[in-house]
């Protein structure tokens, strides 16, 4: 288990699983990526590459403020 801390991180999350990238938030710490020994380098670098890039194109602001914590 990972847990990656940026700024807006519910909302990152969310953007993540829209995009179908299973993780999950926890508060007061970030977002958590599970990789198993099933999951693939290249989806792990897939993974991280989607959150940098939701947090540089700010596609995480249509989901600050939603209602209800959804996790």
């Amino acid at each position: 288990m990972v847990i990656i801390d940026v700024p807006h991180a519910q909302a990152v999350t969310r953007e993540l699983l829209r995009r179908e990238i299973l993780v999950d938030f926890r508060p007061g710490a970030g977002i958590r990526l599970s990789p198993h020994f099933y999951t693939s380098d290249d989806e792990v670098r897939h993974a991280v590459d989607e959150i940098a890039a939701i947090r540089d194109s700010g596609a995480y602001r249509q989901h600050q403020g939603a209602g209800g914590t959804g996790f």
